[in-house]
């Protein structure tokens, strides 16, 4: 699947169930038992985040796949994020592997095609258990979206169907304190100390991965 980006196109695995070692993740060493898991499939939608994380909107797409002997949960998400200069730019990462663990479902932002390397963390609580048999599709879900250093507080709702997605994401209602996203003075760095941004990728990703790399 090909997913259009502010500043580019990027390929994204595809969350689907599949037979085989879909994505190239190997199967986790702790398996989500499916009583569980099945709350946590389908996509979502971010629906509200802390002001100060300068994420305009973001979708994840979580599902099982198969590996020779067992279903497992993986996912990937997008994300639209304002930089250091209030340019709105856009990165995706493979969600692998999930763990449950204390009422809390939890998994890796990893660059696309690693399993090593991690940009942040995703942990949610459980869902809000609003699906009903008329709309399947109600859960809302809070969570703690780490990206690189940083933890932000967030909510992400379930899409009603399977719908592709949308060409422009919901923008996601913006908590807590501080400047209203976009709309900070650019950040003027001198040529020696100023990042160095790959297209279409949110610095502070860009450096994180090459940190990594």
């Amino acid at each position: 699947m090909l997913i259009g980006g502010v500043g580019g196109t990027f390929a994204v695995p595809a969350a689907q169930a599949t037979t085989g070692n879909a994505d190239g993740l190997p199967e986790p060493k702790v398996l989500v038992n499916a009583s569980i898991g099945d709350a946590y499939i389908g996509r979502f939608y971010l629906s509200r985040i802390e002001r100060r994380s300068g994420i305009e909107s973001a979708v994840l797409d979580i599902d099982y796949t198969e590996s020779v002997e067992h279903e497992f949960m993986v996912g990937d998400g997008e994300f639209y994020q304002y930089n250091k200069q209030g340019s709105l730019t856009s990165w995706t990462a493979s969600l692998y592997p999930f763990e449950y663990r204390n009422g809390l479902m939890s998994c890796n932002l990893l660059v696309p095609g690693t399993t090593t390397q991690v940009l942040g963390k995703l942990v949610m609580d459980k869902p809000s258990n609003l699906d009903t048999a008329t709309h399947p599709n109600q859960e809302t879900v809070n969570a703690k979206l780490t990206v690189g250093a940083t933890t932000y507080a967030a909510t992400f709702s379930q899409a009603e169907d399977d719908n592709p997605t949308p060409a422009s994401l919901p923008k996601a209602v913006e908590t807590g304190s501080g400047p209203v996203v976009g709309t900070e003075p650019p950040v003027t760095e001198s040529p020696a100390t100023a990042p160095v941004e790959t297209t279409g990728v949110y610095s502070s990703v860009v450096r994180l991965t090459n940190s990594l790399a």
